[in-house]
């Protein structure tokens, strides 16, 4: 929010507010697949837990296995930044 406020700024980013990505920057320790999706997933839902409370996220990953594991949590509302 202060990024998009900032002067020099102005008009030139936007963040989306109902989306948030988690990328994994390690793909030999974590690998882009369905098992490391699954065994990660409940830590990040809870991470945005206590962050932003308990909702009805909506998960998803992009599937590439040659691209590093990207979790995408969308809320239709958005975050409250």
């Amino acid at each position: 929010r202060l990024l998009m406020k900032e002067e020099s700024f102005l008009g030139k980013i936007k963040f989306a507010k109902n989306k948030l990505q988690f990328i994994v920057n390690d793909r030999l320790l974590a690998p882009n697949d369905a098992a490391t999706y699954e065994r990660l997933l409940p830590q990040f839902a809870a991470a945005l837990a206590k962050v932003f409370g308990q909702k009805n996220y909506q998960f998803s990953r992009d599937s590439d296995s040659r691209k590093r594991l990207t979790i995408v949590a969308s809320l239709p509302q958005g975050f409250e930044l």
